[in-house]
């Protein structure tokens, strides 16, 4: 079962954070072992939205966004 977008936040949050303060966390997947990539790609885009809209960094690199462009980082999709 997908993470909920609620649940997908707070991890978000929490590797912010910790980001910010310079401190490691529990590695999700031992908290949520029924996480999919898609629950790990979500929170990482909302990681790095956050990074971008508190700290105003720019992410530089080749990663595909059509994926959380089409999804909102929430949903499943697939590329076609």
């Amino acid at each position: 079962m997908a993470m909920t977008k609620e649940k997908i936040e707070q991890y978000g949050n929490e590797l912010y954070e910790a980001l910010k303060g310079n401190y490691s966390i529990e590695p999700i997947s031992n908290r949520e072992p029924d996480s999919t990539i898609e629950d790990a790609y979500a929170i990482q885009h909302h990681f790095l939205k956050r990074r971008m809209d508190d700290d105003k960094s720019k992410i530089i690199g080749k990663k595909n966004w059509s994926y959380f462009k089409s999804c909102n980082g929430y949903a499943r999709c697939s590329s076609t």
